[in-house]
Formats: structure tokens, sequence, C-alpha cells
């Protein structure tokens, strides 16, 4: 016994190209909203070029922070103290005056200088606590 198609009837024209042209009209949306969001604001500059001369930015989570600070801004600055954990704990100052560059909740960018970018990287590597503390402004 032969299997029996099935047909159904096709869409005519005039209603093919409407969907064909619906269609058409939300990629070219989307397509426009993306390449409106990825571009940066035309008024701020790259984090490059807000970094001051012989400097790196350091991208830093807020995990690794013992006490993070609630409220970090772009242009406050920090100091940074490491803490080796234990029954005789200590402390030393590694990195001093760093600028935030930009803070949200999970990651703070700092420029930093070279010598201060290996003392983060170190004291983090070394399973040392890492403690920001903020400058006063004044």
């Amino acid at each position: 016994m032969l299997p029996s198609l099935t047909t159904r009837a096709r869409l005519d024209r005039g209603r093919r190209a409407l969907l064909v042209s619906g269609g058409l009209l939300l990629v070219l949306a989307l397509v426009t909203a993306r390449v409106g969001a990825t571009g940066a604001p035309p008024d701020r500059p790259a984090l490059a070029e807000r970094l001051a001369p012989s400097t790196w930015a350091i991208a830093v989570p807020t995990a690794w922070f013992a006490a993070p600070l609630a409220g970090l801004r772009a242009g406050d600055r920090v100091d940074v103290l490491a803490i080796k954990p234990g029954e005789r704990a200590v402390g030393s100052a590694i990195a001093f005056d760093l600028e935030v560059m930009s803070a949200d909740d999970r990651l703070v960018v700092l420029g930093a200088g070279a010598t201060d970018v290996t003392a983060l990287a170190v004291a983090r590597a070394s399973g040392q606590l890492i403690v920001p503390l903020l400058r006063s402004a004044k």
C-alpha cells in the first residue's frame, strides 16, 4: 500500500510578500538597534585615552577584595593593602593612589603603574587578602 500525501493550500503572493517585507523590516530594526547600542557616547573618550602616561589599566574582580568598597565611581582614588591571613596576620600597603577608571558590582578597573599592577597580581597569586582603601578627595 502506498502512503498518502497530504497537501495544503499555498499562501497567495500578496500575503507572502507582506510577510517577507515585515521580516525584512524587523531584521533592519534589530541591526540598527545593535549598531547604535555598541557605539560609545561621543562625549566619553575610550579607556586608553583616559589613562595617564605610562600607566596600565587592570580589571580587578570585586571577588578578590576582602572588603569591597560600595559606591566606587570613575575618578575616585584608592590605596590597596595586602593582608596575609593566619595566626599572626601581617598587612602591608602594596599600591598607592590608583585611579578608578570604572566600577560596577562585579569589576573595578584601576589605572596603575607597572609596579602596582605586579604587586596586585603577586598578592592575589600568593593568597593574600586584598583590601582597597578609598582616598579622601580633599
